[in-house]
């Protein structure tokens, strides 16, 4: 079994609900998404026109979201029709 190392984690104590190791392989293309609070970056209007979200992209591929469900449309709202 590969050694890892606990870089981070999220959960309550001695539960890693979300935890990140450095280990080997290395993982890629992996997808985690967290519910944001209230609108993020833009609205990505290739999911919905009420789909807010940021991304975080690493060199393998893996990627974090933020993302918030707006109860309608906003305006205003950056729009962001690329792949995240």
């Amino acid at each position: 079994m590969p050694q890892r190392r606990i870089i981070v984690d999220y959960g309550a104590e001695d539960l890693d609900d979300f935890a990140i190791y450095r280990a080997t392989p290395v993982t890629t293309a992996s997808h985690v998404a967290f519910a944001a609070e209230d609108r993020t970056a833009g609205v990505w209007t290739q999911y919905s026109d009420r789909y807010y979200a940021a991304f975080v992209n690493d060199l393998h591929g893996n990627n974090v979201e933020a993302v918030w469900h707006a109860p309608a449309p906003i305006g205003d709202a950056p729009r962001r029709s690329e792949v995240p």
